[in-house]
């Protein structure tokens, strides 16, 4: 593998199908791959996650093994059954921040023993097409935390310290389409197709 192979492979992070890793992963991972998402496809049991994650450090400590644990709609530890968390949602439409901490704390420390490093939450966007988020379960308004961009803010902001401070980390996403926003002027002109 040459000197660009190794520094590409240290920003990736494919997933895999089944709850072993295939021999592709291991090798790669003790080469020094970046890290792995996990999906629901991965997680069978607490116990076999458990086992899953250790398996992959042992061939990399380094490895960063991440998943999409929101809670809600977007579970991916309980996706057979059903969250125990509630989802953003949930959380903005009760609008108590403590309650929110709290969860993300709780959900953070699950991640954590199941040998987690990432997750790959909260979500960000704030709900301000006005169509309503139970109307499409999983959609991503559902995983939207508020309809308008101060709540939304203070519960992803508690979401994320508080999950920081358990033994791994988060990662703050957002979707923004330029395109269906005509307040934001384009820096160029867009081609025609």
């Amino acid at each position: 593998m040459s000197t660009i192979e190794r520094m590409a492979d240290r920003c990736l992070l494919p997933g895999f199908i089944g709850a072993n890793p295939p021999d592709w992963i291991l090798r790669r991972a003790a080469a020094g791959l970046g890290g792995v998402c996990l999906y629901a496809r991965n997680v069978e049991s607490p116990t076999q996650l458990s086992a899953l994650t250790a398996r992959l450090h042992a061939e990399n400590p380094r490895l960063i093994i991440a998943i999409d644990e929101e809670g809600g709609d977007v579970t991916r530890l309980e996706a057979a059954t059903g969250s125990s968390y509630p989802g953003n949602l949930a959380l903005g439409t009760v609008g108590d921040v403590e309650l929110t901490r709290s969860v993300a704390r709780s959900m953070g420390a699950e991640l954590a023993a199941a040998g987690i490093d990432l997750d790959l939450a909260p979500d960000a966007d704030v709900n301000s097409n006005g169509s309503p988020p139970t109307r499409l379960p999983g959609s991503r308004a559902s995983r939207r935390p508020a309809s308008r961009p101060a709540p939304s803010t203070s519960r992803v902001t508690a979401i994320r310290l508080s999950i920081r401070t358990s033994t791994f980390r988060s990662s703050i996403k957002t979707r923004t389409k330029a395109r269906s926003s005509p307040s934001v002027p384009r820096s160029r002109p867009v081609p025609a197709r």
